[in-house]
């Protein structure tokens, strides 16, 4: 889901061990440790509050330039960005 990037960067700041890394001028991934537990997105639609709870943003597992071993930090990317 793509939000403004002073939204994305917002959220993504309560996520302890959250980076951000951009691909592009225009494209931001974040990176987080993928045991987080993802805070709830509460915004106003058109005057109704609304909740897209953390669990959504959960997306792939990216192992940190390393192949799958268990003694290197697993980190995910993110569906919020």
């Amino acid at each position: 889901m793509a939000v403004d990037p002073s939204l994305a960067a917002v959220y993504w700041a309560q996520v302890p061990g959250a980076t951000n890394r951009s691909s592009n001028d225009t494209v931001t991934s974040y990176f987080y440790p993928c045991n987080s537990t993802l805070p709830d997105l509460n915004f106003v639609v058109g005057g109704t509050n609304t909740t897209i709870p953390g669990l959504y943003f959960h997306g792939d597992v990216f192992l940190d330039g390393a192949p799958c071993k268990s003694y290197f930090k697993t980190l995910c990317i993110s569906r919020l960005y």
